[in-house]
């Protein structure tokens, strides 16, 4: 990976590289780069992060990049054995310690589609949706019981890759994702709360406490906490506009 960067400097700047595709283009750049044959894989993601605020590039300086907090999240989910793209490294560049750019390294994962388009558009059978809700409340739950939370849980950011030998549940845009020793049912509660199930709602939630009820009385704050953050969603276009 380390002699990749090296012998390709201008393979950072998504405009203007050969063999890339635009995934995503907004506050931070998601491209895939093809042929490129690192660690048995043929094509890579890259994603390019950038300091989009003043205060956040002031603090840069004491604090870990997007890049390589997302890298260090997906070590933590693969050691506790759950699906992540393979994270390949990450590299920042900085000046006098300020964070100008982060890039992030994974394997590309395809074919795939995100948990929040299969929801809209499935025609699959009532059993197999509630198969994928299952499995979206075992990783969550595994997810936390390790230890780290997404802080940006949301459908888009699940995957389904599926394949002729295997299907994969992945958990992508690990950038925000914290580490701690033992999460509270407050914190955990929290950051499930943002998943947008429509009428799986109810049921995502008794399926994510089957373990544990007393986590059962924690649902006024599931429901109450995505209500608002609805809200603030609409308040914040509004004043925008």
């Amino acid at each position: 990976m380390i002699a990749w960067i090296q012998s390709h400097p201008s393979d950072f700047s998504a405009e203007q590289s050969k063999n890339i595709k635009i995934l995503k283009k907004g506050r931070n750049i998601v491209f895939k780069k093809s042929q490129v044959h690192i660690a048995g894989f043929a094509d890579i993601v890259i994603k390019k992060n950038k300091s989009h605020t003043l205060i956040k590039l002031l603090l840069s300086p004491f604090q870990q990049s997007k890049a390589a907090r997302s890298f260090f999240a997906a070590c933590h989910l693969i050691h506790h054995n759950l699906d992540t793209p393979t994270p390949l490294g990450f590299m920042e560049k900085r000046w006098l310690g300020f964070i100008r750019e982060s890039y992030y390294f994974t394997e590309c994962v395809a074919p795939r589609i995100k948990m929040k388009t299969y929801l809209r558009k499935t025609e699959d059978s009532e059993e197999d949706i509630l198969k994928r809700i299952q499995a979206v409340a075992n990783y969550s739950k595994s997810m936390h019981r390790s230890g780290i939370i997404h802080c940006d849980m949301n459908l888009a950011n699940f995957l389904i890759s599926e394949t002729k030998s295997k299907e994969r549940l992945l958990l992508i845009d690990l950038n925000r994702s914290k580490i701690y020793r033992r999460l509270t049912p407050f914190v955990r509660i929290k950051d499930i709360s943002r998943l947008y199930l429509k009428k799986y709602r109810p049921l995502f939630f008794k399926l994510y406490c089957a373990d544990d009820k007393k986590f059962l009385k924690w649902e006024w704050y599931f429901n109450t906490y995505y209500v608002w953050r609805k809200k603030r969603g609409k308040f914040k276009r509004w004043i925008r506009f």
